[in-house]
């Protein structure tokens, strides 16, 4: 933190350089902790700057609740986690009130679990679907709708929305005012950390999932699946971290104090909220970016890939793909995808040729599967913005590379596929077989 401090008072102003820098420090940081998991930590903090939501899927005590708490301390966001349980009600985790004690005729307030900044959604999938649905608006939205009044209400921690309304809480931020308006005068001098909360509003839920489990479950919709950003399995550790592991059992304090009591992690929190909103909202996705990103030949590639997650095989095969069951089919999808592969083999374009070649060979193979939906236009705005951030990350422009490394993660929950002639499918092969097929056009990027 204090290698964080010197660099911003040095330069007055938080750059690219250190802006990445900081996120470079908060992975470290959070890699000593969960231990053996280093690409899930990459890509939950991958998710965590793109603003959007993570399922993590693994077994119990691989450490998926822990993770998300070290990134809510570390960066000294508000944590909060709902174990969630048969009996659950929507109430219990968006809003409800209740008679106040002090007051015969006022109710008082109950803000639920989705009013912090990150969110653990413990065993999402034991809770009803009346729970699960619930949890649609405030991902999407970021705001949870009351039914007694006529207006909604954002997600965010009740301490930082009640300071706002010049209310202090107990005097739960009390100590930290008078430390944050000087940082913002000493560092960024226009800049006040009232006016970063209400620009960043930062929302993550991260949902956990048992996959053997099959008593008791409720599964999650495809509705559901499709709002989270990322789908990621976490594996048992490799023999060499246990090592590492069983010594945290020792070491006290390793996961970092209470947001709101420790004077520096008040610190990490201003520049926190600084990095992400520089991330989200002046850097990344202006107009120039726009522009920039128009004239990036990886812009046609990730549309053609998307495009061509829906070709199905029966319709090269002179197969009916009713008879496998798939009612989805959209014939006219399939001609026009049909039509640009022909397109492609007469082009004069040797790469656009080549791709059309390497498609229609995998076509052939007995292992491409029946393609029962591929992805929606939700599943490339994901998938663009996942690579601007990966690329922001690695201190480089977006490519191939990024495209190749972030592709799964993105879309292996919104490519439905069924079997190939020898069984069962495997997603993950299927989107990195079809994406290896644009090879030939990633010299450009």
């Amino acid at each position: 933190m204090d290698f964080f401090l010197k660099q911003v008072i040095s330069s007055q102003k938080l750059d690219r350089k250190i802006a990445k820098e900081c996120i470079d420090i908060l992975r470290e940081q959070i890699k000593q902790i969960v231990i053996g998991q280093d690409e899930v930590v990459d890509q939950v903090v991958l998710c965590f700057l793109m603003g959007e939501h993570c399922l993590l899927e693994g077994l119990p005590g691989l450490a998926k609740t822990q993770l998300a708490k070290s990134l809510a301390q570390l960066s000294g966001l508000e944590f909060q986690r709902a174990q969630f349980v048969p009996d659950m009600m929507p109430q219990d985790l968006l809003y409800r009130e209740t008679i106040d004690s002090s007051n015969k005729m006022g109710l008082r307030p109950i803000f639920g679990k989705v009013f912090t900044n990150i969110m653990v959604a413990d065993e999402i999938n034991r809770a009803p679907s009346k729970v699960q649905a619930a949890l649609l608006e405030v991902c999407s939205e970021k705001e949870v709708s009351i039914i007694t009044k006529s207006k909604t209400l954002a997600a965010r921690p009740a301490i930082e929305r009640l300071y706002d309304e010049n209310e202090d809480p107990e005097g739960c931020r009390h100590e930290h005012v008078e430390l944050e308006k000087k940082l913002s005068k000493i560092y960024f001098q226009v800049l006040d950390p009232n006016d970063l909360r209400k620009q960043l509003n930062q929302f993550m839920v991260v949902a956990t999932m048992n996959p053997i489990e099959q008593e008791g479950v409720y599964p999650l919709s495809e509705a559901q699946m499709d709002r989270f950003a990322m789908r990621l399995q976490i594996r048992q550790p490799n023999q060499t971290d246990y090592g590492k592991i069983s010594e945290q059992l020792f070491q006290s304090g390793h996961c970092g104090a209470n947001p709101l009591d420790d004077k520096e992690v008040a610190k990490r929190h201003f520049h926190c909220l600084y990095f992400l909103t520089w991330l989200q909202t002046e850097k990344l996705f202006t107009e120039s970016a726009h522009e920039k990103w128009r004239s990036n030949p990886l812009k046609a590639i990730i549309e053609h890939f998307i495009d061509f997650t829906h070709l199905q095989k029966p319709l090269f095969s002179g197969q009916n793909s009713a008879r496998f069951g798939n009612k989805n089919t959209d014939e006219n999808k399939q001609l026009l995808l049909n039509a640009q592969l022909k397109t492609w083999l007469k082009s004069d374009n040797h790469k656009y040729q080549q791709v059309a070649k390497n498609i229609l060979t995998y076509l052939e193979d007995d292992n491409y599967p029946e393609v029962y939906s591929g992805a929606s236009p939700r599943g490339l705005l994901k998938l663009i913005k996942a690579i601007h951030v990966k690329a922001f990350l690695n201190g480089e422009e977006p490519s191939f590379h990024h495209l190749k490394h972030i592709a799964n993660y993105i879309l292996n929950h919104r490519v439905k596929i069924v079997a190939t002639r020898y069984g069962e499918a495997d997603t993950s092969e299927f989107i990195e077989r079809l994406l290896a097929c644009f090879e030939p056009l990633s010299e450009d990027t």
